[in-house]
């Protein structure tokens, strides 16, 4: 049995409008266990995660234009129930309370992101080991 038959891959929808932090986090999440799917929007978000894409972990911007992060991960969970959800945002809890995302650590990451606790959170939510 190969290495590829093995090893579970995991899908993860990555979402934030700034063309320029999907470059990076495509980066910071290039892992061969990891599909990455990318949206600019909610409304792109909705439409990758539509059948047959299964959705392990949604890693999303808070506040995206035309919605947020919170009800598209509401909307999401409806479609898939084992998706994981970990929040990011550069905005300071005010805003963020605003759009109803809750602060826990273990479900937010603090832009400017850094790369390792990226990484940690990603594989803590997917069960994985860093």
């Amino acid at each position: 049995m190969g290495l590829a038959e093995t090893v579970q891959l995991r899908t993860i929808l990555v979402v934030d409008d700034d063309p320029q932090m999907l470059r990076l986090l495509r980066l910071v999440l290039n892992n061969p266990r990891w599909k990455l799917l990318e949206a600019n929007s909610s409304e792109r978000a909705l439409s990758i995660a539509a059948p047959p894409n299964e959705i392990d972990l949604l890693l999303t911007d808070v506040v995206l234009p035309g919605g947020n992060g919170v009800r598209l991960a509401a909307r999401l969970k409806e479609r898939h129930p084992h998706m994981q959800v970990l929040f990011m945002s550069g905005y300071g809890p005010e805003i963020l309370a605003k759009h109803g995302a809750a602060s826990a650590t273990e479900t937010f990451i603090e832009k400017p992101l850094d790369a390792m606790l990226l990484r940690e959170r990603v594989c803590a939510a997917l069960g994985e080991k860093p």
